[in-house]
């Protein structure tokens, strides 16, 4: 087992299958004063109630407190997709949560070598990406660490362990059901050829360190927030090394991780920062666009590219220039103007472009001329009056600027005065 701290708390996920309940048995012999067991009742099977009796046995056997999430089976009427991703999510969400409950920060898990084998020819199978090929001993999970300290020893022998010292356990039946990709490797594999696995692991996990420095030295010179730059270097980049970065710069955002493993989004991405000639671009991923703005990707959650049309008929709808990033030049314009309402405001690019004109220019060709982000042009507001199809304002303010009377008249208009 790894090192344990006997000063630490921690959570102890037991499901009641020979894993987590071997992992418990020996935290327990180690003495380890600070222990919570945690348990997630799927009600998935008929027989789950089964898991949750026997862990709740152990807990009270052993003075341990416990925590136990139940699921509502009602829930399996809809379809629910990768179960054992969701199912997953669910588990380590309660971990969490119970760490945080209890003031822990590590939460144990009790996967195995033979679960470790099996991830790694299952990353093989379906050729995601990954930070780590098979199991890594030690994670993240949101802020709490997450530790496998069983994950060098092999099904067989915890089985052994457990029989002899005659610990009861439970069985998971869906452990063997082929519909699982998992369960199908599983029925495949034989402990004598692990050692083979473990050095494969090993050269795939060394290629990819040397992999991830590259990533992590382009990231640390490109990326500002949610944007990346795309420098000239990056055409002399190999394709693996491309999709790489853009995976990593998804993962950093946080931004469904699920969706972002998928091989052939970021391919698609790659391929059109490598082959496209235009300056402007989107590919939807879920509630977020990924938007290529000159040389620049941006992550962009897909509310914010909405388009808005508004009308300030009266002084008192003033505030409204707020809901667009260049609320103060609209305001000032208004200002200029001499309040001569009614005036509409627009972020509609795409129906505007070239239909509004900016002095001699379109919108479309005097944003042109200035190489205006994209970004820009499609959330900042266009100011025009009815009837009228000459823009107010400059439209390619990059922020609010702040004056006192500005915010003073804003905030009396909000109050109502």
């Amino acid at each position: 087992m790894l090192k344990v701290d006997p000063k630490k708390g921690y959570i102890v996920g037991v499901s009641g299958g020979p894993d987590s309940v071997y992992m418990l048995n020996e935290l327990v012999k180690k003495k380890i004063p600070n222990l919570v067991i945690a348990h997630v009742n799927y009600h998935y099977r008929d027989d789950s109630d089964l898991d949750q009796q026997l862990v709740e046995e152990l807990a009270k056997k052993h003075h341990i407190p416990y925590r136990i999430l139940e699921i509502n089976s009602e829930i399996y009427k809809t379809p629910i997709g990768n179960f054992e991703a969701w199912a997953r999510t669910i588990r380590y969400d309660f971990f969490a949560n119970t760490a945080k409950e209890f003031g822990y920060d590590t939460v144990m898990i009790a996967h195995n070598h033979n679960d470790h084998i099996e991830t790694f020819l299952l990353q093989k199978e379906r050729n995601n990406l990954v930070n780590h090929y098979g199991i890594a001993p030690k994670t993240i999970y949101g802020d709490f660490k997450v530790e496998r300290p069983i994950l060098t020893l092999n099904k067989s022998q915890i089985l052994q362990r457990l029989e002899k010292q005659k610990i009861p356990y439970r069985l998971d039946s869906t452990n063997v059901d082929k519909k699982f990709a998992r369960n199908r490797i599983r029925a495949t594999l034989n402990e004598e050829d692990f050692p083979l696995y473990d050095q494969e692991i090993k050269i795939a996990n060394q290629n990819l360190a040397k992999e991830m420095k590259a990533v992590y030295h382009y990231l640390k010179t490109n990326q500002v927030g949610d944007t990346l730059k795309i420098t000239p270097l990056w055409t002399q980049l190999s394709s693996t090394l491309k999709t790489r970065i853009l995976y990593v710069f998804l993962q950093s955002q946080n931004k469904n991780p699920a969706q972002n493993r998928k091989r052939s989004l970021l391919q698609e991405v790659s391929r059109r920062l490598d082959k496209s000639s235009k300056n402007f671009w989107t590919i939807l991923v879920d509630d977020y666009y990924l938007m290529r703005d000159y040389d620049l990707l941006r992550l962009i959650p897909k509310v914010r590219l909405d388009p808005r049309k508004i009308t300030i008929k009266v002084d008192e709808d003033l505030y409204l220039v707020e809901e667009f990033p260049n609320g103060y030049e609209l305001f000032e314009a208004i200002k200029k103007d001499g309040f001569r309402f009614p005036y509409t405001i627009t972020n509609d690019y795409q129906e505007f472009k070239d239909k509004l004109w900016i002095g001699k220019k379109t919108v479309k060709n005097y944003f042109n001329s200035l190489k205006t982000p994209y970004l820009t042009r499609y959330t900042n507001g266009l100011l025009y009056r009815r009837g009228s199809n000459k823009v107010l304002n400059q439209g390619h303010e990059k922020a609010n600027k702040q004056t006192n009377e500005y915010g003073k008249i804003i905030r009396i208009i909000k109050r109502g005065e």
